[in-house]
C-alpha cells in the first residue's frame, strides 16, 4: 500500500516531507509525490468505468498519480463537457486514493494552440514565419511548391506581406554584401533579389486543419490560457496545489531557424515572427531590424576586409536574443504568472533541448525558457543519454532552490526495453536531479494507430507491469533522499550558447565550427560527469539577476540559491559584459576561475582584448587538464584497480550535518569492482532501494597526505546498478581510521557454479499466436479478378484513403473528436483476404480482430459469429470464436465497412498450437509443451507469442549448503523466482535469487519470463539495425525501411540458471570487467 500523499496544504511536488527530520518509514514506503506520474494517453472514446480501473492499475504499478493526456485517437471532444465531466471523476478517485491528479495543458503536443482551436477563434494568432526566398509570390517553380505537412512544420503559404527586398551579392568565398531596396527600385540588382515575407502557416492535419500558435504573441497566449487553463481552475481550481499539484506544458516553441546548406545556395528559409517583431527590436536594440535582416541568413563582409572570428554580426546575435525573449516572455513567464497565482505548480519540458543547434533553432536559449517554471523539467527520448539536457534544467531549478526536475522518460523504446534499461536510464536521470518521473507512457487503448504512438505501453497491456511497483519503489526511495537538504555542488560552467549563435549561418562557412562547439559542449560534461566532479550550468541571460555585484565578497559565487568554488569559462568566443564583470569579482576575491579552450575574443559580440585575472588559469581543453584544475573542489573518487572509472556519476546532498550520496552505473553490460572515496570522516549506511531496508557497510577512515580525511569502501557495482548510502559524521575521534561496518560476499567472486537448472515442463500465460497482417485486397462494387496483390494492411489502408481523399496515416493525424458525423460515415467496404496453411486438425480456435462491429469475418467463405468473448491485449482488440481449423490451406475475408475513422490493422489467429514461421508466412502446427526447454522460445514453436511463460524447474544439491541462483542470460523485460512461495527479481544484474542454507535433494523452483508485445505489435517488417525512432512511420516503411520478413525478436531464458554454492571457481576464465 502506497503512502497517501501529505496532509499539509502545501503543493506535494514542494517536497516538504524532505524538510523534516529523516523518516525511514517513509522512505521504506514512500508517499505518492515521491512516484511516477505516467502520461495517461487518453486516445479513445473515454468510458469512465475503464479509467478507473486503470487508475486502480495505476497504483499496483507503485505510481503515485497520473498525467491526462490527451493524445491521437482522442474521440471525447477535447475540453467539452463531457471530457470535463470524465476529468472530474478521475479527480474524485485520485482524492479517495491519495494520489496525484496532473494536468496538461494540450491535445496532443505542443502546446499553445488548444488542438487548433486558438488558430480557428482568431485568425490572427496563427502561427508566423519569415519566409526568405529568391521567388516572388506567385512565382514558385511548380516543382518547388510545397506538399502539405502532417505535423505543422514551416512551409511555404504565400497568405502574407512583403517586409523588404534585398539585392544580395555572394563572393567566392561565401561572404556576402546586401543592400536593402526600395519599393519603387527597378534598378539592375549587382546579385540575387531575396525576398522577405511575413506569413501565416498554413493549416494542417496535426492541428485538426488548424495552425499552431504564434508563440511570440502574448495576446495569442492569453487566449491559450482562458481556453484551457481558466476552465480548468474554473471546475477543478479548488484542488489546485493539492491533488492536482501541476500542469505539464510539452514542447513549446516557435517556428525552427534554419540555415543555407551553402553560401550560395538557392532554397526558401524559414524563420520566427510576430507582426510586431520590428517595433519591439526597435524599441530595445534602437535600430530597424529590416535594415540588416540578411545578417541572419549570411556571413557579411567582403574579400578584402572579411568577416572572421572577431568580427562577428552583431545583428545575427540581437536577433536571436529577442526572439528569445519574446518567444519566454509571451508564453513561459506568462503562463507561470497564472500558475502562481492560482496555486499549481507549471511543469513540463521545452522542444529542441538537447543541443546547442536544437535549442537555438527551436528556443533560442534553453535555460532561459527555464527560469519560471515551478519544477523545470526534460523529455528523453529513445533511450538517449543527454547529459546536457538535465544539467541545463537541473542547473535552474538548484539556482532558483527548487528540489527537483521533471523527466518525461521512456519515450521512443519501442517494446523491447527491459527493465535494465528503466532503472539504467532512470538511473543517471536520478543522479543528475531528476525526482518527478512522467513515464511514457500509459495508454487507454491500444486500438487503431495507438498502438504504434512511440511504444512501449507501459500499462496494463504489458505483461510486465505487474512487476513494476518493484522499480518504481526503488525510484521513489531515492527520491525520498535526493529531495533533502542542498545539493553539494561546487563548480559552476558558463553556458555557451550564445557563442554558438553567432554561427548560425550557411553551413559551408559554419558548419565544421558547429560541429566542433556541440562536441566540445557535450564532451566537458561528459568529463565533469564521469570524472565525478557534479556541476551546474550558468545561463549568462540569468547570472545577472541571479548575482548583484555587491553580493560577491567570499571565495565563493552566490548564483541565486547556489555557491560555487569554481567557475569554468570553456569554448566562448563571447562573453557578456555583466558576467565578465561578476567573473573578475569573484577573481578578485579569491574564486578560482579556470579558462579554458582559448580567451573569448568578444565582449557583448563586440571585438576586446581580456585581461585574465592574475589569479585565474587558462587550461587545455582536455579532459585531464581540467580535472585537474579542479581536483580541490572533488568531493569523491572512485577507482577500479587504482584507475579513475569512467562510468559512473553521482549526486550529492548535505542535510544538516549528514549526506545522502547516490552513486549509479550508466554502463548496462559487465560489473566493476570499485573503492569508492568521499571527503570527511563517516559512518556509512546503505539504503537498499530495491530491497527496503539498510545496514552498515564496512568502511575505514583514512588522510590524503595533505591534511584531508578520506572515507571509503569497497564496492562492486554490477551493470544498471546504484548505490545510495547515508553519511553520518563518524564520533571515533583519534580512532578514525578503524574499520567499521559489514562486509559482504561477493555473488560473482566467492560463489562457484555446480550445476544448472532443468526444465520439468512450461505454462504460458495466454494462448499462442498466428500473426496475419498481408493481405489481397478490393473495394466493394470489384470482382473476384480485381484482388490486388497480398501487401501489409497498413500500407493497403494509406492506398485506400489515397483512393477516397481522406488524410493519410503517417506520423500524423486530425483527431477522432473533430470529425462530424457526415465525415464518418463509411465511403466503401474493404474486402481483405488473408490465407494461412496448418499442419495440424485444431478443435477450436479464436480471432483478435478490431472493430468487430464494423466488420464481417468468414473463414473459409463461412461468416463467423462477432460475439466478443474476451480480449488480447487490451480490452478494445476483441476477441470472437473462430471455430476448428482442418488441416490444409484456408482463408480468413474481412469486409470493413472504411472511413475517416477506420482502422485497418492486423488480426491475430488465437490457440492452442505451435507455428512455424517460413519468411513472410507462418504455419500452424502442434504445440508440444513437454519439448520447450531454456533456449529463444520464438525458435520453438511460438515466434509471434507475447505473453508470459513459466518454466517449471528444478535443481539438485549434492549437499547441504547456502544456494544462489542466477540468470545469466535472458531475452525479455523482466525474470522472477519462485521458492518454496517466495518471489525473488532477477531483473536486474547481477540477476540472483540467495535462497539461504537448503538440505541436500531436489528442489523446484519457477521462473517466469514476462513477455512484452513486440513480436505481435511491434514494427516487424522494419529491417534490423535501421532506426531507433519508433514512432508512427517505422511500420509504414519502404525500400530499405522494410521488408515482407518478420524480424522476430529472441525471448526466452536463453542459458539455463546456475546454482551457486559458496566457493571459488575452478577455472581461471576471466570474467569480463572494466577498468
Amino acid at each position: 500500500m502506497i503512502a497517501p500523499t501529505s496532509s499539509s496544504p502545501s503543493n506535494p511536488l514542494l517536497f516538504e516531507r524532505s524538510t523534516g527530520p529523516f523518516d525511514l518509514s517513509l522512505w521504506r514506503n514512500p508517499s505518492s509525490e515521491y512516484r511516477g506520474a505516467p502520461f495517461w494517453s487518453w486516445n479513445n472514446k473515454l468510458r469512465p468505468e475503464q479509467l478507473l480501473r486503470q487508475l486502480d492499475f495505476m497504483q499496483e504499478m507503485g505510481m503515485g498519480g497520473a498525467h491526462m493526456h490527451p493524445r491521437t485517437g482522442l474521440d471525447t471532444p477535447y475540453m467539452g463537457e463531457e471530457y470535463m465531466g470524465i476529468m472530474k471523476t478521475i479527480l474524485e478517485r485520485c482524492k479517495e486514493k491519495g494520489m496525484l491528479a496532473c494536468l496538461y495543458d494540450e491535445d496532443r503536443w505542443p502546446s499553445g494552440a488548444a488542438g487548433g482551436m486558438i488558430s480557428k477563434i482568431n485568425p490572427d494568432f496563427r502561427q508566423m514565419h519569415l519566409l526568405v526566398s529568391v521567388y516572388p509570390y506567385g512565382e514558385l517553380p511548380e516543382h518547388l511548391k510545397p506538399k502539405q505537412v502532417s505535423k505543422g512544420a514551416s512551409e511555404r503559404s504565400e497568405n502574407g506581406v512583403l517586409l523588404a527586398r534585398y539585392d544580395v551579392v555572394v563572393s567566392p568565398s561565401g561572404l556576402a554584401s546586401y543592400r536593402r531596396l526600395a519599393e519603387d527600385d527597378t534598378s539592375t540588382p549587382q546579385g540575387t533579389i531575396w525576398y522577405f515575407y511575413a506569413e501565416y502557416q498554413p493549416p494542417a492535419p496535426w492541428w485538426n486543419f488548424g495552425t499552431y500558435v504564434d508563440t511570440l504573441n502574448p495576446k495569442a497566449l492569453e487566449l491559450f490560457l482562458k481556453i484551457t487553463h481558466e476552465k480548468y481552475a474554473s471546475a477543478f481550481g479548488a484542488d489546485f496545489g493539492k491533488t492536482i499539484p501541476s500542469i505539464f506544458t510539452d514542447e513549446p516553441q516557435f517556428t525552427a531557424k534554419e540555415y543555407l546548406p551553402d553560401s550560395t545556395a538557392v532554397k526558401d528559409l524559414f524563420f520566427p515572427w510576430t507582426p510586431d517583431l520590428p517595433e519591439t527590436f526597435q524599441a530595445k536594440y534602437g535600430k530597424d531590424i529590416l535594415d540588416t535582416l540578411p545578417e541572419i541568413i549570411w556571413d557579411t563582409g567582403d574579400d578584402t576586409t572579411p568577416s572572421t572570428p572577431s568580427n562577428p554580426s552583431l545583428a545575427r546575435y540581437q536577433f536571436h536574443d529577442h526572439v528569445c525573449d519574446r518567444f519566454v516572455e509571451a508564453f513561459v513567464d506568462q503562463i507561470a504568472d497564472w500558475c502562481r497565482e492560482k496555486g499549481i505548480n507549471l511543469t513540463g519540458h521545452m522542444n529542441g533541448e538537447p543541443r546547442l543547434q536544437t535549442q537555438t533553432a527551436y528556443l533560442g536559449d534553453a535555460m532561459r525558457c527555464y527560469r519560471n517554471f515551478d519544477l523545470p523539467g526534460i523529455d528523453m527520448l529513445c533511450d538517449e543519454k543527454e547529459y546536457n539536457t538535465a544539467k541545463q534544467a537541473s542547473s535552474v531549478a538548484r539556482q532558483n532552490g527548487v528540489r527537483g526536475l521533471m523527466s518525461e522518460l521512456y519515450g521512443v523504446t519501442n517494446w523491447t526495453f527491459d527493465f535494465k534499461g528503466h532503472k539504467g536510464q532512470g538511473d543517471w536521470q536520478a543522479a543528475l536531479g531528476v525526482t518527478f518521473r512522467v513515464p511514457h507512457l500509459f495508454p487507454v487503448s491500444m486500438a487503431g494507430e495507438a498502438k504504434r504512438d512511440y511504444p512501449a505501453a507501459i500499462g496494463y497491456q504489458s505483461p510486465w507491469t505487474t512487476e513494476y511497483s518493484y522499480l518504481e519503489t526503488h525510484f521513489a526511495r531515492v527520491n525520498v533522499a535526493l529531495t533533502r537538504g542542498r545539493p553539494v555542488t561546487r563548480v559552476a560552467v558558463i553556458h555557451p550558447v550564445e557563442s554558438f549563435w553567432l554561427s548560425w549561418g550557411p553551413a559551408d562557412r559554419n558548419g565544421s565550427e558547429q560541429v566542433w562547439r556541440e562536441k566540445a559542449f557535450a564532451d566537458l560534461s561528459e568529463w565533469l560527469l564521469h570524472g565525478l566532479v557534479d556541476f551546474d550550468f550558468v545561463s549568462e541571460s540569468l547570472f545577472e539577476g541571479q548575482t548583484r555585484l555587491e553580493d560577491i565578497t567570499e571565495k565563493t559565487l552566490p548564483v541565486g540559491q547556489c555557491r560555487y568554488e569554481a567557475v569554468i569559462v570553456a569554448n566562448l568566443r563571447t562573453i557578456r559584459s555583466s558576467t565578465l564583470n561578476r567573473l573578475n569579482k569573484f577573481a578578485e576575491n579569491g574564486g578560482k576561475v579556470i579558462v579554458t579552450g582559448g580567451v573569448p575574443s568578444l565582449v557583448d559580440v563586440k571585438p576586446a582584448r581580456i585581461d585574465l585575472p592574475s589569479n585565474a588559469k587558462q587550461v587545455p581543453f582536455t579532459p585531464w587538464d581540467i580535472l585537474s584544475a579542479i581536483d580541490d573542489q572533488r568531493d569523491i573518487k572512485i577507482t577500479s584497480d587504482g584507475h579513475a572509472t569512467h562510468s559512473l556519476m553521482y549526486q550529492m546532498r548535505e542535510d544538516g550535518g549528514d549526506r545522502f550520496l547516490f552513486i549509479c552505473d550508466t554502463e548496462r553490460y559487465d560489473p566493476i569492482d570499485t573503492v569508492v572515496r568521499v571527503r570527511g570522516k563517516w559512518d556509512v549506511t546503505v539504503l537498499d532501494t530495491l530491497a527496503g531496508n539498510e545496514w552498515i557497510v564496512q568502511s575505514k577512515v583514512d588522510n590524503d597526505g595533505i591534511g584531508d580525511a578520506w572515507t571509503s569502501l569497497d564496492w562492486t557495482f554490477y551493470a544498471s546498478t546504484s548505490l545510495l548510502v547515508r553519511l553520518q559524521p563518524r564520533e571515533d575521534g583519534s580512532g578514525a581510521e578503524r574499520v567499521k561496518g559489514e562486509k559482504r560476499a561477493s555473488y560473482q567472486d566467492d560463489y562457484n557454479e555446480q550445476s544448472r537448472c532443468f526444465v520439468k515442463g512450461v505454462t504460458l500465460d495466454e494462448p499462442n499466436v498466428l500473426l496475419l497482417d498481408q493481405a489481397q485486397w478490393r473495394l466493394e462494387g470489384e470482382g473476384e479478378e480485381d484482388w490486388q496483390p497480398r501487401m501489409e494492411v497498413l500500407h493497403i489502408d494509406n492506398i485506400i484513403r489515397g483512393k477516397l481523399g481522406l488524410p493519410l496515416k503517417k506520423d500524423a493525424f486530425p483527431q477522432p473528436w473533430n470529425a462530424t458525423p457526415e465525415q464518418r460515415r463509411p465511403k466503401t467496404t474493404l474486402h481483405l483476404r488473408f490465407t494461412f496453411e496448418s499442419d495440424v486438425d485444431l478443435p477450436t480456435s479464436q480471432l483478435a480482430v478490431e472493430n468487430t462491429e464494423g466488420t464481417v469475418v468468414r473463414l473459409d467463405g463461412k461468416e463467423v459469429s462477432r460475439d466478443k468473448v474476451g480480449w488480447f491485449t487490451d480490452e478494445d482488440i476483441p476477441v470472437i470464436t473462430l471455430g476448428p481449423i482442418s488441416r490444409g490451406k484456408h482463408t480468413l475475408d474481412l469486409a470493413i465497412a472504411f472511413g475517416l475513422t477506420t482502422a485497418v490493422e492486423r488480426i491475430y489467429v488465437l490457440g492452442d498450437f505451435g507455428v512455424n514461421l517460413y519468411g513472410d508466412r507462418g504455419v500452424l502446427t502442434t504445440l508440444d509443451k513437454s519439448r520447450i526447454t531454456w533456449g529463444d522460445f520464438t525458435r520453438q514453436g511460438l515466434p509471434f507469442y507475447v505473453g508470459n511463460i513459466t518454466y517449471h524447474a528444478a535443481f539438485t544439491l549434492r549437499e547441504p549448503s547456502a544456494v544462489v541462483l542466477q540468470t545469466y542470460q535472458f531475452a525479455g523485460p523482466a525474470v522472477t523466482a519462485t521458492f518454496n512461495s517466495k518471489k525473488y527479481h532477477l531483473s536486474l544484474p547481477p540477476h540472483v535469487a540467495d535462497l539461504g542454507e537448503l538440505p541436500a535433494g531436489t528442489h523446484n523452483v519457477d521462473f517466469k519470463l514476462f513477455g512484452n508485445r513486440e513480436n505481435a505489435f511491434g514494427a516487424l517488417h522494419m529491417p534490423p539495425g535501421e532506426t531507433n525512432w519508433w514512432g508512427p512511420n517505422a511500420w509504414r516503411g519502404d525500400q530499405n525501411y522494410w521488408m515482407d520478413e518478420y524480424d522476430v525478436k529472441p525471448m526466452g531464458i536463453t542459458i539455463a540458471p546456475a546454482v551457486q554454492v559458496p566457493g571459488k571457481r575452478t577455472y581461471g576464465v576471466p570474467m569480463r570487467r572494466r577498468h
